[in-house]
């Protein structure tokens, strides 16, 4: 859904310019953009998400790099025209400061009058998908159990992943804790607008 929804902001940059895929991760959205022929920039602190995100655009190697940074100072030398942030990244930043931080360092490496396509899960996601709720996915490279809780007064959603995953020997079990944080409309366009990001479009 994220993709049909860049999609045409991506078709419509001006020629000779890319995309920049914000905390790109694996590389599933970098991946499907250069299958499009759509250059694409991922931008992502972690080592091992980038590693398997090179592995996995390697037939799109011609339009799809990487760069290991942290988003808050990141710079990249590709003219980029439009920037995008799936995967509830902003909703990882717990307090204000960090996620203007980073709008501004988006807009930095933005050309003038580029565009941020990003989603962010609102209180309706919070309430009715996280809170007290359990999942369990299967794949072929192991099994991931959630288990999801919400915080209404803090406003804080907190997901306990414990995954069994398949390696050489057998199985290995990996336990996290993911937190995340709702921010309302009303304070993502204060953000953006501290950022110096003066219009904004929505999708539906």
């Amino acid at each position: 859904g994220f993709h049909a929804a860049l999609k045409p902001f991506a078709r419509a940059r001006p020629r000779g310019t890319w995309v920049l895929d914000l905390a790109c991760g694996t590389g599933v959205l970098a991946e499907q953009l250069g299958r499009a022929r759509i250059p694409v920039i991922g931008v992502d602190s972690s080592r091992e998400m980038l590693a398997i995100a090179r592995k996995r655009c390697r037939g799109v190697s011609t339009r799809v790099r990487f760069r290991r940074a942290d988003l808050a100072a990141f710079r990249v030398r590709e003219p980029c025209a439009v920037a995008s942030a799936c995967g509830d990244v902003f909703n990882h930043m717990l307090t204000r400061a960090p996620l203007v931080r980073i709008l501004r360092q988006v807009r930095k490496n933005l050309l003038p009058g580029g565009v941020l396509v990003f989603e962010a899960h609102n209180r309706f996601a919070y309430e009715h998908y996280w809170n007290g709720h359990d999942y369990w996915m299967e794949g072929p490279g192991g099994d991931l159990a959630m288990c999801c809780e919400w915080e209404p007064r803090r406003r804080l959603a907190t997901v306990r992943m414990i995954v069994y995953a398949r390696n050489g020997r057998g199985w290995e079990r990996v336990e996290t804790t993911l937190v995340e944080r709702y921010h309302s409309d009303g304070e993502l366009r204060s953000a953006l607008l501290d950022a110096n990001t003066y219009e904004e479009v929505e999708a539906d």
